[in-house]
């Protein structure tokens, strides 16, 4: 009896689908139903029935990586190829508006220690190439009104990976000096030759270097004249902010409610330019109210440390 035209009834279908589970196909039969397949096209109505049907399934570790080797290499239909700028921008506008779905989510310690197990000994596909100057343009481009990742934090910012053993340094096993990309290349001409910061930016660069502690590090005699205070239970705060003119300046040590202690070294203090500087922030300090003793040091040998607190308690009575 002829079966052309006839369609099976659900029934039939699920019945079908029942007896044949759990039956693997042979190498041949996989091979001619793949053979029978090149060059169709599935219609938009069976692919969003593929896609709702699969929708929930997950696939087991075995068949992901039979999937994974099946692809690999010489494997993959589009190995050796390269994509036109015409099919580029169809996968660009075909991706417009949708949302990633890594989006607001952060990998698990998990898949962080999976992710890097899975790049060791991996060579970078980028290692010993250099972008060239149409690709640095179009990143500049592409990268026009992001906002930064840090944008709004402040202070040091710490790395993900700090603390956690195991981690290999970019720069390990590379011996000597390592040279910049750009070393040995003349007449590279700098991004913000010929152009001028904005006083919208200029604003925005003075109030991002007000939070700034310069030097990054006390000096000596700044370390032990804090000791001594410590020891004295004096309170005091470091390197306290003042509004001088149209700029800032930060004390080395500040004490309630009005004395702010400067601890000078004499080379550079010394200066023409820094003594009319100095004499500049005191009178500006002292017309806000504010009394201020400046220790000068030669050598760190020579600080008087008791000296300069006996002075200190003198102010404070």
């Amino acid at each position: 009896m002829s079966k052309i035209g006839y369609t099976p009834s659900e029934e039939q279908r699920r019945k079908i689908s029942l007896a044949l589970k759990g039956r693997p196909h042979s190498e041949e039969h996989n091979r001619k139903v793949s053979l029978a397949n090149k060059g169709k096209k599935v219609s938009e109505e069976t692919r969003r029935k593929i896609s709702e049907a699969q929708k929930g399934r997950k696939a087991s570790e075995q068949t992901r990586r039979k999937m994974s080797e099946a692809r690999k290499g010489n494997k993959n239909s589009n190995f050796g190829k390269h994509l036109s700028e015409e099919i580029r921008k169809r996968i660009s506008a075909s991706k417009k508006g949708q949302i990633p779905w890594m989006k607001g989510k952060k990998h698990s310690e998990e898949a962080r220690r999976k992710l890097s197990e899975s790049h060791k000994g991996k060579v970078s596909p980028r290692k010993g190439k250099r972008s060239s100057e149409e690709q640095r343009r179009k990143n500049a481009e592409s990268h026009k009104g992001q906002i930064p990742w840090n944008k709004g934090r402040k202070g040091l910012q710490i790395a993900w990976n700090k603390g956690k053993k195991g981690t290999v340094p970019w720069n390990k096993g590379r011996k000597g000096l390592q040279i910049a990309w750009n070393k040995g290349k003349k007449g590279t001409v700098p991004w913000i030759k010929g152009k001028q910061h904005s006083e919208e930016t200029k604003r925005k660069m003075r109030e991002k270097r007000q939070y700034q502690v310069m030097p990054k590090q006390d000096t000596i005699p700044e370390k032990m004249l804090q000791n001594a205070l410590v020891l004295e239970n004096i309170e005091f705060k470091k390197h306290k902010l003042f509004k001088i003119g149209n700029t800032t300046h930060r004390v080395d040590v500040f004490i309630e409610p009005n004395i702010c202690v400067e601890v000078d070294g004499v080379y550079y203090h010394s200066r023409p330019y820094e003594m009319m500087r100095d004499r500049k922030i005191d009178e500006e300090l002292r017309l806000q109210g504010y009394r201020i003793i400046r220790f000068p040091v030669n050598k760190t040998k020579d600080f008087d440390v008791q000296s300069a607190i006996i002075k200190i308690k003198s102010h404070l009575s």
